[in-house]
C-alpha cells in the first residue's frame, strides 16, 4: 500500500493529501474484506536491473587514509 501510494505521489498521479485519503480508504476496505487494489500487488513496474548503489564506501576510504 505504502509503496504504491509513494509511487503515485512521485509520478504526479496523486497529491500527498489525495494519497493520505486513499491510504485510509484502502486500509478500511481491506479490513472489511472488500476489494483494495492498492494492497494486492505493486501497481507499477519495478526496475529489473541497474538498481545497485553506485556510491563508494566512505568509511573504508577514511580508515585507509589515516594509515
Amino acid at each position: 500500500l505504502a509503496l504504491n501510494l509513494a509511487n503515485d505521489i512521485v509520478t504526479g498521479k496523486l497529491s500527498v493529501k489525495e494519497a493520505r485519503k486513499m491510504y485510509g480508504e484502502q486500509a478500511m476496505a481491506m479490513k472489511a474484506k472488500q476489494p483494495a487494489p492498492y494492497t494486492e500487488k505493486l501497481r507499477f513496474q519495478a526496475q529489473a536491473g541497474g538498481t545497485a548503489d553506485p556510491d563508494r564506501a566512505l568509511m573504508k576510504e577514511m580508515s585507509e587514509s589515516k594509515q
